[in-house]
């Protein structure tokens, strides 16, 4: 997975799971993430260490894929999305037998 695929993915997960991380670590994650400030502007924002940035990132990045590893929310979403586009491509009466098969 290159850089931004990772950072694609882990957006995603951002959105489904972002609730369940500490508002601190959220906070830095939206501010790494989404608004892709350095660590060391976060660390300056917020007035602590690079290197308490660069651990709190590691380690919510750990839950979110721990969330995910447990939940596949995100892994059955892109299924969902995937079998919509087929149904848009194929007859759609053998991609409801195959979402009857999957459910």
């Amino acid at each position: 997975m290159d850089e931004l695929e990772k950072v694609i993915y882990i957006n995603k997960l951002l959105q489904i799971y972002g609730e369940l991380l500490t508002d601190i670590q959220k906070g830095i994650m939206s501010d790494y993430y989404e608004a892709n400030l350095s660590m060391s502007e976060i660390a300056e924002d917020r007035k602590i260490s690079k290197a308490a940035v660069e651990d709190a990132i590691k380690k919510a990045t750990e839950k979110l894929q721990k969330y995910e590893n447990s939940l596949q929310i995100l892994s059955k979403k892109e299924e969902v999305i995937e079998l919509v586009k087929k149904i848009n491509e194929q007859n759609k009466d053998e991609i409801i037998e195959e979402i009857e098969r999957r459910l």
